[in-house]
């Protein structure tokens, strides 16, 4: 059970530069906060190095539950032991009790970060950048596909940059945040849905077969990251998880083509493979993924795609559930599938802002604008815990142009209606008056 109140992780180690220590580790700056844990930069005196530590929040430390998976996390990255995952190096325990593992610095930010500063500054990514970054991505998935484990919360700030004098672009993706990946061998038997809305798979977002899905669901993040690269916007903007599924089984998908024309056949089909609703119908597995983003890549002319000929406003918000998304630099949230709408934030969770918003207010971003030749990007609502982006909400200024047309329609049928009531009530106060 979870505490009843929780303590401000991120003041745990409020001091001046240097002057405080986790174990060894002089802590110089926080680097993120997120429901559960702090991850700090330090500096390590027996390496000479920078570092990053993860602290599980003095408030969690005593919940079993919370710890155990704090810790299996910590254990997956070092099982996994290769440079395209954040690696661990050590655990322990600081002068509170609370459990921390130390873990590779990444020096050159995420992909979020790089998503927000290229909309900011209305530089598009080319078709060739962004096969370029989800190949590099799927590399990624297939170490952690190889060693039999799901990443289950693939998105822009989990793709994570580091320097690298070795690589020609002098720097490497990797992956990051394993807080609820899972082994295949263990099996799933959790029905809790938990993820970030945007990214997670439709069988992930189901009671029924959140405890069922592979590796397949990887794939369906990784083709939502490559849609919102091309496109600037996440293939299905709405505003709650009850939505978003909706919109996928009655097949509203908006074709990428029409958010950015002049993409080959090619780049269209693996988009458009790996975000299909029935995980049977996506590739089989990475490899088979990473033959058809090379094929993608390989078909493409040097000529920059055109701007998208028509443009495209979401379905109006329907009744259903707000849950949490992800909140951003900590754990990804767990939820409910089945809540109905929910009155408060849940204990734990951050308060639902545009994801645009909290990019930019995490980022330092003034605005958030799509890639030029694609449909504006927008604003979503966060809704996981204290993590990062969630679930798609319109502003109230734009809710009256972004209208369902069966609304439209029913509102138009009451004015009818209503025309009508009045008539006859004039007709009988007529006779009743001669």
């Amino acid at each position: 059970m979870a505490p009843a109140s929780r303590c401000p992780t991120r003041n745990a180690y409020s001091m001046t530069r240097g002057s405080q220590r986790i174990g060894r580790y002089q802590v110089e700056r926080r680097l993120g906060s997120g429901t559960f844990a702090t991850v700090w930069l330090a500096y390590d005196p027996d390496l000479d190095t920078r570092v990053a530590v993860k602290v599980l929040g003095l408030n969690w430390s005593a919940d079993d539950d919370v710890k155990r998976r704090f810790l299996q996390e910590a254990r997956m990255l070092f099982r996994i032991n290769d440079p395209r995952v954040i690696r661990v190096y050590t655990t322990g325990e600081d002068d509170n009790g609370c459990p921390y593992f130390v873990m590779d610095y990444v020096d050159r930010g995420s992909l979020e970060e790089r998503i927000t500063a290229r909309s900011s500054s209305g530089q598009p990514f080319t078709p060739v950048e962004a096969l370029a970054t989800v190949r590099e991505i799927a590399d990624c998935l297939s170490v952690v596909h190889r060693v039999g484990i799901v990443h289950r919360d693939l998105k822009p700030s989990n793709a994570l940059y580091r320097s690298d004098p070795s690589s020609p672009t002098g720097e490497r993706l990797l992956l990051g945040d394993f807080g609820i990946a899972r082994a295949l061998e263990a099996g799933f038997k959790s029905t809790i849905v938990a993820g970030s809305p945007y990214y997670m798979a439709p069988e992930q977002a189901e009671e029924t077969t959140a405890g069922l899905v592979d590796q397949r669901a990887d794939i369906y993040a990784g083709s939502v990251i490559l849609y919102e690269l091309l496109s600037g916007q996440v293939p299905y903007p709405f505003r709650t998880i009850s939505e978003i599924r909706r919109a996928q089984d009655a097949g509203q998908l908006v074709p990428l083509g029409q958010r950015r024309a002049g993409l080959p056949s090619t780049v269209l089909d693996v988009v458009e493979r790996g975000l299909r609703v029935d995980p049977r119908d996506r590739y089989a597995n990475v490899e088979a993924w990473i033959a058809a983003l090379d094929s993608a890549s390989a078909a493409l002319v040097d000529t920059p795609s055109q701007p998208a000929q028509s443009t495209w406003v979401p379905t109006a918000s329907l009744p259903g559930q707000s849950v949490p998304a992800d909140g951003g630099d900590g754990e990804s949230t767990w939820f409910e599938a089945d809540d109905e709408e929910l009155p408060d934030t849940p204990v734990g969770t951050a308060s639902p802002q545009p994801i645009a918003e909290e990019r930019s207010a995490r980022l330092g971003a003034q605005t958030h604008r799509a890639p030029a030749g694609s449909v504006p990007l927008q604003p979503r609502r966060s809704a996981e815990p204290a993590k990062t982006s969630g679930i798609v909400t319109t502003p109230p200024a734009d809710r009256a142009t972004s209208r369902d047309p069966l609304e439209a329609r029913s509102q138009l049928a009451l004015l009818v209606l209503g025309l009508i009531v009045l008539a006859a009530l004039g007709y009988v106060v007529v006779s009743v008056v001669r």
